[in-house]
């Protein structure tokens, strides 16, 4: 397969849509599964000690069963649930927000039901480009604010009557 395919925003965003929509219907039906997601994509809310994510390697599993998948909610483009890290009485709990475009693989019962062979932009293309689109955004703005000012002067305007 060719890459260019693979990297193709439309292919990117079905594969997107239906992991979504087969994580919805796991979710709904209570079974439990587990993903295998890259974890460029995997953010964690309050953030994990270094301690812990030291030992993280580029794709990362998780089990969602019990209270973390009573707790697991497809939001926009975006798997979430409550999880804990850590044993005993060292446990840490998180919000965890997985990109449904990083979930390479979902399984039940480590039979894989969906294989994501899709390749997304990574996040830090993705943030480059918001970035400079928010900075074309900004110097559109400023010359639309000069422009208003230009005009504002009644010589000026008639340099366009």
């Amino acid at each position: 397969m060719e890459d260019e395919f693979l990297s193709n925003d439309i292919f990117v965003s079905m594969m997107r849509v239906h992991g979504g929509e087969i994580l919805d219907l796991l979710i709904a039906e209570n079974i439990n599964f587990s993903i295998v997601a890259n974890l460029e994509g995997v953010f964690f809310e309050p953030p994990l000690p270094d301690k812990i994510t030291r030992n993280f390697r580029p794709m990362i599993r998780f089990d969602l069963a019990n209270y973390t998948l009573s707790s697991a909610k497809v939001y926009g483009k975006m798997l979430q649930f409550e999880t804990g890290f850590g044993s005993g009485h060292d446990i840490i709990g998180t919000l965890v927000s997985v990109r449904l475009e990083s979930i390479l693989q979902i399984s039940i019962q480590n039979e894989p039901i969906f294989l994501n062979h899709s390749i997304p932009k990574s996040f830090a293309e993705e943030l480059e480009e918001l970035q400079q689109e928010q900075k074309e955004e900004q110097k559109e703005e400023k010359l639309n604010k000069s422009l208003k000012a230009f005009m504002q002067n009644p010589e000026n305007k008639k340099l366009f009557d």
